[in-house]
């Protein structure tokens, strides 16, 4: 009894331990899904500078990129808010105390084979022999190089007539491919697809403004008439101010947007379910 008790108990500690250990893996899972990437940037550019700032943040800023530009490219990451920098100088410290260890041993080991060495005796019986023994093989062999040098170049020239023929072949059953109807399908699809991932990973917040001006005048209306044009897609988020009378090209600009794992996994479900795609991978595969 007292046996079965004690099996029963590690049985109970091993079912917690994988309970624990599955809830573990299904966190991280919908935390990939599920927690978005968040991105927000601004620049600003005026007649004498010009900087910017980019910051990227996941897992509620548990990590975190932070590039800006002034004067230079800078950068900075984070992990639960503290610079990497100065992980990778803790990490450094302790990994420096270890090499240092493992040399201490290492020399000691070399020491104690190098008075090994010093007190064994070597002779040179069997040397010469050895040497004339390897000359009389390298003159046998001189003597076939010859023959050897020439059946090689044959079999490389008609190795190599054989890869041009399957190149020329598999090149052949591209286009033939290329020319089918699950490829064209494939196209349209895939235009789909990237018109749709434009729209998801697009700033869900952006602002800015542009002051520009030529020395023409007549040169700056024209750029404000086919601004116009597009005035329906920047005219939420952008104002524009023309300058007729200096030459000018200042701006501000600021965004956040999010981005979703789900959506690429959903993305990746799509694909693996088209059997255009499918049909595609099978006859690259057996090209």
């Amino acid at each position: 009894m007292a046996v079965l008790h004690i099996l029963l108990g590690i049985l109970k500690i091993a079912g917690i331990l994988l309970e624990i250990l599955l809830g573990i893996l299904l966190l991280a899972v919908c935390c990939l899904l599920f927690c978005p990437v968040v991105y927000q940037g601004a620049g600003e550019k005026n007649q004498d500078s010009m900087k910017g700032n980019l910051k990227i943040s996941w897992l509620f800023h548990g990590i975190s990129l932070k590039i800006w530009y002034e004067e230079g490219i800078h950068y900075s990451m984070r992990l639960m808010g503290i610079p990497v920098e100065r992980l990778k100088g803790i990490f450094k410290k302790r990994t420096g105390k270890k090499k240092e260890k493992k040399q201490t041993k290492e020399l000691t080991a070399v020491q104690e084979n190098g008075q090994d060495i010093e007190r064994r005796e070597y002779t040179g019986q069997g040397a010469k022999e050895a040497i004339q023994k390897e000359i009389r093989e390298a003159e046998k062999a001189s003597s076939s190089k010859k023959k050897i040098k020439g059946k090689r170049l044959r079999e490389s020239f008609q190795n190599f007539w054989l890869t041009l023929r399957r190149t020329y072949d598999k090149i052949k059953k591209i286009k033939k491919l290329l020319k089918s109807e699950q490829v064209r399908r494939t196209k349209i699809w895939l235009i789909k697809e990237i018109k749709a991932l434009i729209f998801h990973i697009k700033p869900g917040k952006l602002k800015g403004n542009i002051r520009f001006g030529m020395e023409d005048p007549c040169l700056t209306g024209e750029i404000l008439a086919a601004a116009g044009v597009f005035y329906p897609l920047y005219g939420e988020y952008f104002t524009i101010e023309p300058f007729f009378e200096k030459k000018i090209l200042e701006g501000e600009v600021s965004f956040r947007g999010r981005i979703y794992g789900i959506y690429f996994a959903l993305l990746a479900w799509r694909a693996f379910q088209n059997r255009d795609i499918r049909f595609i991978i099978k006859k690259f595969k057996y090209l």
